[in-house]
């Protein structure tokens, strides 16, 4: 099991250090006004260790000698100076890139999935994805020279966009990727629903993507394409996706 909640028993500490555990125990009690309470529980309970406490212990440890030199740790660590490089390095070796909510966890650079944030809406998600690759297109075009590595994953945020885009209208749709598949039944459901046929705009952006693109594999895997060198005009796409994206947003407003 992933250690998600990041909490850490001796036994972890032991194993990340590479060290005895009675070090681990003698460091914990010499140094317990610098860990959180859980690392020096009453007697009967298990130790256990916070991310800011395997830090404070990489800190002793790499002072710990046989006779180690207590108020020199303790200078250091009342300077803080655990929580910086190098030091503070081990949490990247240890934190993984998801972990357990925390209620003192708050801060611009982390966000929420699963739980009650699992409910994402294939329009929202299809948004998202086009509004990536508006960005990504944006930064591309301030860069010197575009290279072909920058150019694959804009255009597979717009081709998964629009694939999600027609999905979350779609209330029945089918697990694919295919888009011509599914804009046939976009198209169908359309003309009986609103009696409106598409645009031919509309039409030339999925045959674009299906040509070049048809199940969602080229631009994500890099997958070669057997065609003359062609040209992707970004400020193009982008106009088009801008226009498919309020296409998609006047449907549902009437669904």
């Amino acid at each position: 099991m992933r250690n998600y909640d990041l909490t850490f028993s001796v036994s972890d500490v032991s194993s990340i250090f590479k060290i005895d555990k009675e070090t681990i125990k003698k460091c914990s009690y010499h140094f317990r006004d610098y860990l959180s309470k859980t690392a020096n529980p009453e007697k009967g309970k298990e130790r256990i260790f916070a991310p800011s406490d395997i830090c404070t212990l990489n800190y002793i440890l790499y002072y710990w000698e046989d006779n180690p030199d207590f108020e020199y740790i303790k200078y250091g660590l009342n300077a803080n100076e655990h929580f910086e490089e190098p030091f503070s390095n081990i949490l990247t070796e240890i934190v993984p890139i998801f972990r357990k909510f925390d209620d003192n966890e708050i801060d611009t650079n982390i966000w929420l999935i699963g739980g009650e944030f699992d409910d994402i809406k294939l329009f929202e998600l299809g948004e998202a994805y086009k509004s990536a690759g508006d960005k990504l297109s944006e930064l591309a075009q301030k860069e010197e020279q575009i290279f072909v590595a920058s150019v694959y994953p804009i255009i597979y945020n717009y081709r998964h966009a629009t694939e999600l885009l027609i999905k979350s209208v779609l209330h029945n749709h089918e697990e694919t990727h295919d888009l011509l598949k599914l804009y046939k039944k976009f198209k169908k459901y359309l003309l009986d629903r609103f009696s409106y046929t598409p645009s031919r705009w509309i039409e030339k952006l999925i045959e674009a993507f299906n040509d070049f693109d048809p199940y969602g594999t080229t631009f994500r895997y890099g997958v070669k394409i057997n065609n003359d060198e062609m040209v992707v005009d970004f400020n193009h796409i982008k106009r088009v996706m801008n226009l498919f994206s309020q296409l998609i947003i006047a449907i549902k407003k009437q669904q």
